[in-house]
């Protein structure tokens, strides 16, 4: 079979997931709408639970890694399930296609933030069938495909000339053959509760032809947008405000709003964080020659610019520094601007938790990270390659090298709770549990253990 004829047949596997070349299908099966989410619920899953057999869309709000995400889809018993366009915004990446209890299941077309492109079969969230994945550079493979690497049959071509056909094994070409794909020849998908394609393409006919002079918020019976989109970049909201940017990210200006949209400081800064203990850290002029401050809610400075950078508060103090990155030295002041720690240390991740601040003696290469407590004393010497905050009286720290050594747990005495002996380098505990590798990337192999170091 032919790339040439492949490609037609993956274009109408796009039709039938109702995408192609960027036009979607909007509610194909003329769902009734899902009513408006609970918003009194703590979880994103909590406020949809009880959307059953209709068509919603949804932003994510409390999830941390998909805050933004929009949902348009079909759902069923509070889950994703049918026809569905997912705009990853956090990732910068788009999924348009079928949906089976919460998972990516069916044909769809996955676009992803390198410029790359999938269009084909999915089981349980991962590439699995046949398919044809697209590079940004132009490098394209037709065929089939297992856990979202090239395995089985498949045609490879080159952008630049040349192509490879035959079997493939993990992304290696094993030997020539010639390549023959009877999925593609059909439509048919791995989701039995989907209607039949046909009834899909027809529906997807008659929606494309009024689609481009429609927008989804008329057809819905609420406003997917709490704040309508006019800034050029925003942040998470933090004590009722959030960053945005107007303007591009060289030349715009941050300022804050509240949930209402309403700008309650000007954007004056040329960056700023989020308001963390009623401060903001904000910055003045380039990234270069700029120095960094903080504000409070009404957008005035509490501590003027001064420092070459800052983290923001947390218990009462900011770490900031003064010098360069390389030569630089950091200490911790309060509210007020006054060093309550002198700079001397080399580096600060992040800054006080739990009464202790985990800082940095020595360059980033080769230094050493250790505890100190408010007064600036270390209550555990550098000695560690990485450590991370505590939490619960237990942090993760690193011993040895930081690429070869390993990691481990301690208490606020310096005692190892759980031995350095996992490969990942933090072990950070959940609900009981945190999750291990044993091994490098290529031999590793992951569990979870709990406090008590039972895997």
């Amino acid at each position: 079979m032919q790339t040439k004829t492949i490609t037609k047949l993956l274009i109408a596997m796009v039709l039938s997931c109702g995408a192609a070349h960027g036009r979607e299908l909007n509610n194909p099966n003329k769902l009734p709408l899902c009513p408006k989410p609970d918003y009194s619920k703590k979880t994103d899953l909590e406020r949809v639970s009880k959307w059953h057999n209709c068509w919603g869309v949804y932003k994510v709000e409390l999830l941390e890694g998909f805050k933004g995400d929009v949902y348009k889809s079909e759902f069923r018993n509070g889950q994703i399930h049918g026809y569905a366009i997912i705009d990853l915004f956090s990732r910068k990446e788009k999924y348009v296609g079928e949906y089976a209890n919460g998972a990516m299941n069916g044909n769809g077309v996955y676009n992803y933030a390198d410029g790359s492109t999938y269009v084909g079969e999915w089981k349980d969230n991962k590439v699995n069938g046949q398919g044809v994945y697209t590079a940004a550079n132009g490098d394209k493979y037709v065929g089939e495909l297992k856990d979202g690497m090239y395995n089985g049959q498949g045609i490879f071509t080159y952008a630049k000339g040349g192509k490879q056909e035959g079997i493939w094994q993990n992304n290696t070409f094993i030997r020539a053959a010639k390549v023959n794909l009877p999925n593609l020849n059909s439509n048919i998908s791995s989701n039995t509760d989907r209607i039949d394609i046909d009834r899909e393409r027809q529906q997807f006919a008659e929606e494309r032809r009024g689609l481009e002079s429609q927008k989804i918020e008329n057809e819905l019976n609420y406003e997917i947008f709490a704040i309508k989109p006019q800034f050029d970049w925003v942040g998470i909201f933090k004590e009722g405000l959030a960053p945005v940017r107007i303007g591009d990210k060289k030349s715009g200006k941050y300022g804050f709003i509240n949930k209402q949209g309403r700008m309650v400081i000007q954007p004056t800064f040329d960056d700023v964080e989020n308001f963390e203990e009623g401060l903001a850290a904000v910055r003045i002029s380039d990234s270069f020659s700029g120095k960094w401050g903080f504000i409070d809610k009404n957008g005035l400075f509490l501590v003027k610019p001064q420092f070459d950078k800052v983290h923001s508060f947390s218990e009462g103090l900011a770490a900031v520094r003064i010098g360069d990155s390389e030569t630089g030295k950091i200490g911790f002041i309060d509210k007020s601007g006054n060093f309550v720690i002198n700079p001397v240390y080399d580096g600060v991740f992040v800054g006080f938790n739990e009464g202790l601040a985990p800082v940095r003696s020595g360059p980033w290469q080769g230094g050493k990270w250790g505890f100190i407590d408010k007064q600036g004393k270390f209550i555990i010497k550098p000695q560690y390659s990485q450590i991370y905050l505590f939490k619960d009286g237990l942090a993760s720290v690193r011993t040895g090298d930081f690429f070869s050594g390993k990691s481990g747990v301690i208490d606020k005495l310096g005692n190892f709770v759980i031995p350095p002996q996992y490969d990942n380098w933090y072990l950070g505990f959940e609900e009981g549990l945190a999750d291990v590798q044993l091994g490098d990337n290529k031999s590793k192999q992951v569990g979870y253990i709990d406090k008590i170091i039972n895997l």
